[in-house]
């Protein structure tokens, strides 16, 4: 998840509300016809902020094999499973994620600076440090 969010742009919401049937393996796209908000009264799958937001976005290699792979290993088969899921395939909420992936832990393991948010994953200041960044070993 974090892989797509970072190299996708794809909100919160966006992402815990994909479903198998919005992702084109083959063409490398995902459709983002919905979004999950957390309300007050519980979870409530609806359109995203506005009509720009209902759109089809292309991923690069590095997120289309690990969202390939997850699809693979974690996601149910019918069209309509949810691709991000919680503990017996249920919605995501933000704490069961940040619980479940140690967020706080992973940040500092990371390098990344206090404050750094998840939809901050996402922002074209996070992608111009991606692009900044040395390669691994060098």
């Amino acid at each position: 998840m974090i892989t797509v969010a970072a190299f996708s742009g794809l909100r919160w919401g966006e992402l815990a509300a994909l479903r198998r049937c919005d992702v084109d393996a083959q063409a490398g796209t995902v459709r983002v016809p919905r979004k999950l908000a957390a309300l007050k009264s519980g979870l409530e799958f609806g359109s995203p902020k506005s009509a720009a937001g209902i759109r089809v976005v292309a991923l690069p290699a590095m997120a289309r094999q690990a969202l390939t792979r997850h699809l693979a290993d974690f996601t149910g088969a019918g069209p309509e499973a949810l691709v991000f899921t919680a503990d017996k395939d249920m919605p995501l909420r933000t704490g069961n994620f940040r619980r479940a992936v140690k967020w706080s832990k992973a940040l500092a393991d990371a390098g990344m600076p206090a404050g750094f948010h998840f939809h901050d994953l996402g922002t074209p200041e996070t992608a111009s440090r991606r692009r900044a960044a040395p390669a691994p070993g060098s």
